[in-house]
């Protein structure tokens, strides 16, 4: 009967420790989603086969689609990336990565989302490796640069304003400086033959 006490015992304990291993990784888990969710920047993860298999908030709100109904597509039929000059890109850049298992960025893109709308964006893709170094998916981040760009088209319109009117200043300092120049030169003639009479 002893035995069979201790037994129990060290069931019951097996038991209690493993509900709360489980619980804490069931926090954990809990835990880096919320975090991953509610960062700002757009976060979406593939599989090995470029299926997608997480999207935050974020990306959501940036493709115009919902997790649960682009889950497990490709992500290369629902991102559509072009470049500044409205080519679209003839590598995925999730593909890409997928082959070489090398990182890329890029500091300015454009992404269509599913409305046709165009946002302004810089973006990371990764791979995601095992502790063997093995790729398991890839996680791309995407920045919403818009605000950035308008800024940067403002000030390059500014530039230019300022830019043309030193040079029109500059035009008529150098109409005066010649007109000085004449004047001073007609005084100077003026002077001498003063002088010479």
């Amino acid at each position: 009967m002893l035995f069979r006490s201790r037994e129990l015992q060290t069931h019951i304990r097996i038991a209690i420790y493993r509900h709360k291993t489980e619980r804490t990784l069931r926090e954990r888990e809990e835990w880096f989603e919320t975090v991953l969710k509610n960062i700002a920047d757009a976060i979406i993860a593939t599989n090995t086969e470029g299926e997608i298999t997480f999207m935050n908030t974020a990306s959501e709100l940036i493709t115009g689609y919902e997790f649960k109904r682009i889950h497990k597509k490709k992500i290369g039929d629902i991102l559509t990336l072009i470049d500044e000059d409205k080519r679209p890109f003839m590598n995925n850049p999730v593909d890409s990565v997928l082959k070489t298992n090398t990182p890329l960025l890029s500091d300015s893109v454009i992404l269509v989302n599913q409305n046709g709308d165009e946002t302004n964006i810089s973006y990371s893709v990764s791979p995601l490796n095992d502790a063997h170094g093995n790729i398991k998916g890839v996680v791309l981040g995407v920045r919403d640069i818009s605000k950035q760009k308008s800024v940067e088209k403002s000030l390059r319109k500014a530039q230019l304003s300022l830019q043309r009117k030193i040079d029109e200043k500059a035009g008529i300092l150098s109409t005066v400086h010649m007109q000085l120049k004449q004047e001073r030169e007609l005084r100077s003639e003026e002077h001498t033959s003063e002088l010479q009479s």
